[in-house]
């Protein structure tokens, strides 16, 4: 598959992505995921700002519109996440999170007023059907912690159309910026108004902030903000298919995590619904 220096870039940020699992697993050993969620956007809001130099003096109306709006849909995502990573599984937390490729062709398609076709609605039925049989134990109760990594798929899934409709129109870094920073603010003052006690800061969680804040958040958002200036949502969301793969190799290879039958089977569905987007 030939890939665009703007497709090579989106599909370089789900490794990055991939890995932010176990390093957000390791971080919540010293942070509360509301301290940790602060932490990581703030450090990332400095980066864009200071050193991406993105001026938002200069920023347009819509600029700030649809930053804003990304920051609030952000800011549920990233929650809902990190909550989530306390009792998930790194792995299994990659394949709930890909949820959303399979979501963004559909939320896509509403967005601009286009029936989804019969192809998407299917793709999304199988994925939700992996996405049960994860959560879901053999006696059928279902694991609060891969619930909430499921629901911040359909955030990211927002997201990523919110990116694609003004990508073409919006600065990449005050667009990465104003996301950023909204949900930096948003998450500080969740965390100063919750019972949720100070992160310690070991040198550990200082290496983990910085990875999470400049690699995955500064850095990955400027680069998905640029590269969807020329790629469609639903192509970026297909390119970000490797996320869970990645979470899956670093989750194994540096947690020792392992799968059980119903794992397996929920992220072979999941991957099916994956492999039948990226199909044209």
């Amino acid at each position: 598959m030939r890939l665009r220096p703007a497709e090579s870039g989106l599909l370089a940020v789900t490794v990055l992505w991939g890995l932010s699992f176990v390093v957000v697993k390791w971080a919540l050993a010293d942070a509360g995921f509301l301290g940790l969620t602060a932490l990581r956007m703030s450090l990332g809001f400095v980066v864009l700002v200071l050193v991406g130099r993105a001026h938002l003096r200069q920023a347009t109306a819509l600029e700030w519109k649809a930053g804003l709006l990304c920051g609030a849909v952000l800011t549920g995502g990233y929650m809902l996440q990190t909550a989530g990573l306390r009792t998930c599984s790194a792995a299994a937390a990659g394949f709930l999170t890909a949820f959303y490729v399979a979501l963004t062709p559909v939320l896509e398609g509403l967005v601009f007023r286009r029936m989804p076709s019969s192809r998407n609605v299917v793709v999304l039925v199988v994925a939700a059907i992996g996405i049960v049989v994860m959560v879901a134990d053999q006696e059928l109760r279902i694991a609060g912690g891969e619930v909430l990594v499921a629901l911040s798929a359909v955030l990211w899934s927002a997201q990523i159309v919110i990116v694609g409709r003004v990508a073409k129109r919006v600065s990449a870094r005050r667009l990465a910026a104003i996301q950023v920073g909204a949900v930096a603010l948003a998450s500080s003052v969740a965390f100063g108004v919750s019972a949720e006690p100070m992160p310690e800061f070991t040198p550990r969680l200082l290496a983990c902030v910085a990875y999470v804040g400049i690699g995955t958040c500064a850095l990955c958002f400027l680069i998905q903000a640029w590269g969807q200036r020329s790629v469609s949502p639903t192509r970026a969301a297909t390119l970000y298919a490797g996320e869970p793969v990645f979470a899956a190799i670093f989750g194994v290879t540096l947690l020792g995590e392992r799968f059980d039958a119903t794992d397996w089977l929920g992220s072979a569905l999941v991957m099916l619904a994956i492999a039948l987007t990226l199909r044209r």
